[in-house]
């Protein structure tokens, strides 16, 4: 009879191990914006990762095989509707040498240590504001309109790549 209580117990706290794990972030995942429909397309791409990390790319697409990125690296924090980031790396990447120049010096542009930003999500759109009004500042970087999934399952991006 001990046994068998002491197995329920066991299996009574087994069953609320998972309401004791923290609440997964809401940003966690893939956001993008983009510009236009048109060649060329400039796009905005941030990855947030479970553990408070987050990478962000500025795309620049010219042609199907034709393109380059860069951005800043670090980490995030949130509270209530405010969010951190802290840049502390940056990475690039080029479809062919042609772009090498202009992706280095995307990658030394210089990114603020930390940058502070107000977010609201609807549904599967993420809206990055600068300040507390939640006016769009259009240009200043990490602000604007985004939208969850990766920047190749844009259709946009579809009709340069092919994706399946």
């Amino acid at each position: 009879m001990k046994r068998v209580m002491l197995i329920m117990v066991v299996v009574a706290l087994l069953a609320l191990l998972p309401g004791c794990a923290p609440e997964k972030s809401p940003l966690v995942g893939a956001w993008h914006e983009d510009n236009a429909g048109e060649l060329p397309v400039e796009s905005l791409e941030i990855k947030f990762s479970d553990v408070g990390k987050y990478d962000a790319v500025r795309n620049f697409v010219f042609g199907g095989h034709d393109y380059y990125g860069y951005g800043p690296s670090g980490t995030y924090a949130i509270a209530d509707n405010h969010l951190v980031f802290t840049a502390t790396g940056a990475s690039g990447y080029a479809s062919d040498d042609s772009y090498s120049d202009l992706y280095q010096s995307g990658m030394r542009e210089a990114y603020p240590e930390r940058t502070e930003r107000y977010y609201e999500i609807d549904g599967d759109t993420l809206y990055l504001y600068e300040t507390e009004e939640k006016r769009e500042t259009p240009g200043v970087f990490l602000t604007g309109t985004f939208h969850r999934g990766e920047i190749n399952k844009c259709s946009i991006y579809e009709a340069y790549y092919h994706y399946d």
